[in-house]
């Protein structure tokens, strides 16, 4: 980019119009879900690091919740069992 490029748009900011992270932090950290979203982990595609380092703005986060209670059992059942930090 141009030196006058720079000048006149000296930070381009992202904007993501849709992302699971709070889906993920549930199934996969929920013990300590802050922690895991403040300093980051190893699998996934967006925390606190990676938002800084993307330079993100802003973004949709994408919430689903289950409607009958069955569903929700097995959701619970499903997370626990894949989950490295079981609730």
């Amino acid at each position: 980019m141009s030196e006058n490029h720079q000048a006149a748009w000296p930070a381009v900011l992202e904007f993501d119009g849709h992302n699971d992270l709070l889906c993920r932090l549930w199934q996969h950290h929920r013990a300590d879900a802050v922690n895991a979203f403040l300093q980051g982990t190893a699998s996934g595609q967006l925390d606190f690091p990676r938002l800084r380092q993307g330079k993100m703005a802003g973004g949709i986060f994408a919430v689903w919740g289950p409607s009958h209670p069955t569903v929700a059992a097995t959701m619970m059942e499903d997370a626990a069992r894949n989950s490295p930090n079981p609730p």
